[in-house]
């Protein structure tokens, strides 16, 4: 562990000197391929992607301004999604009638009945029973 340290802290600085020592103006090297890429980046966006934007913004433009667009849009809503959500909501409706409103009900039930054995006393008048910890 103490040689791998070593050997790692040895090549580090042997790359630190030949590397100031050859490429004495690094920063500006560093600054140039910064501005090579920025340029790069920006050309990029001008010729390519900017126009190919441009385009599709274009044409979709021209699609949502199509009455026959909206159309097969309200067409597909209501013969095709529209029935399909109408089913799912069916089924949901159904499981919540069928399982899950009748388990709420034991509950609500069983908070009834344990309600009613500590605000009752055996002659069924409300009263507020007091326990005691111990």
């Amino acid at each position: 562990m103490r040689y791998s340290f070593a050997i790692l802290s040895i090549t580090l600085i042997i790359f630190a000197t030949t590397f100031s020592s050859v490429n004495a103006d690094w920063w500006d090297d560093f600054i140039d391929k910064i501005h090579e890429k920025v340029t790069d980046g920006a050309d990029f966006i001008k010729e390519k992607a900017g126009p190919t934007i441009r385009e599709k913004f274009d044409s979709l433009k021209a699609q949502l301004q199509d009455p026959e667009t909206h159309e097969k849009v309200q067409t597909w809503v209501k013969e095709e999604a529209f029935p399909v959500i109408k089913e799912k909501f069916n089924q949901a409706s159904e499981f919540l009638n069928d399982e899950v409103v009748p388990e709420v009900k034991k509950v609500f039930d069983a908070g009834v009945e344990g309600h009613r054995r500590v605000f009752t006393d055996e002659n069924g008048d409300t009263v507020i029973k007091q326990t005691v910890d111990n």
